[in-house]
């Protein structure tokens, strides 16, 4: 479950647009345009819910593309 405070629908959406088409190199630059306090709340969603939903395969695909850049 998702922390109220890092609750954000519209993001939330856009992030699992990304997960769902196994765009990890489209989430890596999408990652980078966000402001601060918008990476903190992706950050938060992707690590506490988003990516534990993931096949095993598909997580450790967007974990070796985004971890490098955005840790």
């Amino acid at each position: 479950m998702l922390n109220v405070r890092s609750y954000n629908p519209a993001l939330q959406q856009r992030l699992r647009g990304f997960l769902t088409a196994k765009d990890a190199e489209g989430l890596c630059q999408y990652l980078a345009s966000l402001s601060h306090s918008a990476f903190r709340t992706a950050g938060m969603m992707l690590g506490d819910a988003l990516l534990k939903e993931l096949p095993s395969e598909d997580f450790w695909h967007f974990f070796s593309t985004i971890v490098p850049t955005h840790s």
